[in-house]
């Protein structure tokens, strides 16, 4: 196992490291692909990969030697090869039941007994396979099509067989023939490999079922959450037929990650997908302005929102030793919960830094976009006040009742609404986790949430206390500008698409912040007040933060992560600050 392992890794610096000034279009080597493949990896134009790299290493001051250079002197590898080809890793299913999955590596060549040279072929290089060394290990090649096709030494049978050249790809990869061009780097797992990969972590999840099954009522009620895992796996094996990631580096002084989600057409998930729309709203529109940690917002329809209770509902139903609640009450439950979201158009918010000692929560402003903010809060009451009726009946911690009460905020009617925060376990009310309810909403064990509207369409939330909930409320009075305007997060909204559903936004300097906030909570042994070494870290750099966007395409989810340079260009010397302000603790540390 080992031996595969590393020769499969060996195969994958091949890839990476390999010269290639211009790859064409992937359709030639995707007639390699067998219809059983469970995926590929492609690398276009490695040369200009590994040049980028090396630029990125330079701009985050890390020393990171060049792999193609690696390559020449490992391998000696330089002549024979196809510079304009596409090099791919095909990965195909084992052979036999529990074995790993087995590698194989294209490369186009011009002189195959050129690129064999440096390999030490055993056999005449002329022969259907060639026993080859990589590194230290046995491995196999054979002349196919243009290419070198490399496995290693105990699949020589398949790189004899099942590896054939087709007059055209397989139909379940055409749709992906494009994106496995445009990007740098691009992988796609095929339906076979999507049905596997669930295989696998269903049965990982039966087996936590079984052991938790035999360890009391308490771990009985767990073992439920795997169930509703397991029925979400189940379901992606009939409704996803293929993933893939792609990754264009330095594009225009951004790093971009793609994902693609392709569904079935007659599933389910496509269906409602198809009810999903682009936001046709600002979704930091009226956000307050100021350093923040994440912001962003999702269009949203009643079509949407029944969607995402009909998943919450499977849940209840599948636990009802955790929920307390009998079918029937779950469908309540339900329906009053969709209702209370009618006429929502859209949603967004924004957590802001805060202050030492203020609760997290305190600092975070939600907004939604509606048909009408009268009427959207008489029936959030409404709905609210039936929901929490349907609630008392519940017999766990995790659906607490909610009180609706009419409130004022700077003059304006609003609803508040407050709820009692769960419990913490039996035996852990003084464990950091039960401090954590406390440090996001402070203490009291209850939440408080005011809903006002600040026109005839917007309805703004705050948590916790009325101050920055007054004054996001008086900014959007005055017209002072909102986060929307603030410069750096501009930068980041134009890398994203214009028709995205979601976008989120992750601004690197607040999230140090956050994590310097949250360090004392996240150190077992320590107090609210103790330092830790998350609480030290140094500040991070002001920069435009990242972006991060969902689109859908008729029977497609796609996500776009785009991360500007100037991100990129701050973390390597910021690590090398967190680097040097640990030795310094440890030198100054007594033993």
């Amino acid at each position: 196992m080992s031996r595969r392992l590393a020769i499969a890794g060996l195969m994958m610096v091949l890839v990476v490291l390999w010269i290639a000034p211009r790859a064409p279009a992937a359709e030639d080597i995707l007639k390699l692909v067998p219809d059983s493949a469970s995926g590929l990896v492609v690398i276009n134009d490695p040369a200009a990969v590994d040049a980028k790299l090396q630029a990125l290493a330079g701009e985050m001051q890390l020393p990171v030697p060049s792999p193609l250079a690696m390559l020449k002197g490992v391998y000696g590898i330089t002549e024979g090869v196809d510079e304009k080809g596409t090099i791919a890793l095909i990965v195909l299913p084992p052979e036999i039941e529990g074995g790993l999955p087995t590698p194989i590596l294209l490369i186009p060549v011009t002189d195959y007994a050129k690129f064999l040279a440096p390999l030490k072929p055993r056999k005449p290089i002329d022969s259907e396979l060639t026993k080859i060394e990589v590194g230290n290990f046995l491995a196999r090649a054979r002349h196919i099509g243009g290419y070198a096709a490399l496995t290693d030494n105990e699949n020589w049978e398949i790189l004899a067989g099942t590896l054939k050249l087709a007059e055209k790809p397989s139909p379940a990869l055409l749709s992906w023939r494009r994106w496995l061009t445009v990007n740098d780097v691009a992988g796609v797992l095929l339906q076979p490999g999507v049905k596997r990969l669930a295989d696998k972590a269903q049965q990982r999840m039966e087996m936590m079922k079984s052991v938790l099954a035999r360890a009391g009522e308490k771990a009985q009620a767990a073992a439920g959450v795997f169930a509703v895992y397991g029925g979400m796996i189940e379901a992606a094996k009939k409704e996803v037929v293929g993933f893939g990631v792609g990754v264009q580096l330095n594009k225009q002084h951004v790093h971009r990650i793609f994902s693609r989600t392709s569904l079935a057409p007659e599933g389910t998930w496509a269906a409602a997908l198809a009810q999903a729309g682009a936001s046709k709203e600002n979704l930091l529109a009226g956000l307050p302005a100021g350093p923040f940690v994440v912001a962003g917002g999702a269009a949203l329809s009643d079509a949407a929102w029944k969607a995402m209770m009909k998943s919450s509902t499977g849940m209840m139903k599948a636990m009802p030793e955790v929920y307390g609640l009998k079918e029937e009450q779950v469908n309540k439950l339900s329906k009053s919960a969709a209702d209370m979201m009618k006429g929502v158009r859209s949603m967004s918010g924004v957590l802001e830094l805060g202050k030492d000692g203020e609760p997290l929560f305190s600092q975070a402003i939600g907004m939604m976009r509606v048909d009408n903010a009268q009427a959207f809060l008489a029936n959030y009451e409404k709905q609210g006040n039936l929901y929490s009726g349907l609630a008392k009946g519940a017999k766990s911690p995790l659906i607490q009742p909610a009180q609706f009460e009419k409130s004022e905020i700077g003059g304006t009617p609003a609803l508040q609404v407050s709820k009692k925060t769960p419990p913490p376990p039996e035996g852990m009310a003084a464990s950091p986790q039960a401090r954590f309810t406390d440090f996001f909403f402070g203490p009291g064990g209850k939440v408080v949430t005011w809903l006002v509207p600040a026109d005839e369409h917007t309805v703004v939330m705050g948590y916790v206390n009325k101050d920055r909930l007054q004054q996001t409320l008086a900014a959007m009075k005055e017209g002072k500008p909102d986060l929307a305007a603030d410069e750096d997060v501009a930068k980041s909204v134009a890398l994203l698409p214009a028709s995205a559903v979601a976008r989120a936004y992750l601004s690197p300097r607040g999230a140090i912040s956050f994590v310097q906030r949250t360090g004392a909570m996240l150190t077992p042994a320590a107090g609210p007040a103790a330092p830790s070494k998350f609480s030290t870290l140094p500040d991070f750099p002001k920069t435009p933060p990242i972006a991060f966007a969902v689109t859908t395409a008729p029977n497609e989810v796609r996500t776009h992560l785009a991360i500007p340079a100037e991100v990129l260009r701050a973390l390597g010397p910021y690590v090398g600050q967190v680097m040097a302000a640990r030795a310094s603790s440890r030198s100054t540390e007594t033993p």
